[in-house]
């Protein structure tokens, strides 16, 4: 029961931020620790009246659990050296996002 428990929460919450064939081949990488998040879901399942939040405890559970075997987005990273170089240069952090106007071809400049 926690290798089903483990496999389907964990492809149901890795599909959400990426393709199924990925979810998949993490998933098979990493068939032990999934494993262990398997039985707390069903350790949690034993619990009588409890076992109705399951499915909520379990998604949020593997979300956490893929963002951790995920490590780090790069552009979270990207966006933390654009911080950088910006507060010294002027000492005030700022982050450089795209604008509107930049993100639409054609709508360059100020007055589109």
């Amino acid at each position: 029961m926690p290798i089903l428990l483990g496999r389907e929460y964990f492809e149901l919450a890795a599909m959400r931020f990426r393709p199924r064939d990925e979810a998949k081949a993490m998933r098979k990488t990493n068939a032990a620790y999934l494993f262990t998040a398997g039985m707390f879901i069903a350790a949690f399942v034993s619990i009588p009246i409890m076992n109705l939040a399951t499915p909520i405890f379990a998604m949020a559970f593997m979300v956490h659990v893929h963002k951790k075997l995920s490590g780090a987005r790069s552009e979270l990273i990207e966006a933390r050296a654009l911080i950088v170089r910006s507060s010294s240069a002027d000492r005030s952090p700022r982050l450089a996002l795209p604008t509107e106007r930049s993100m639409v071809p054609g709508l360059t400049g100020t007055h589109g």
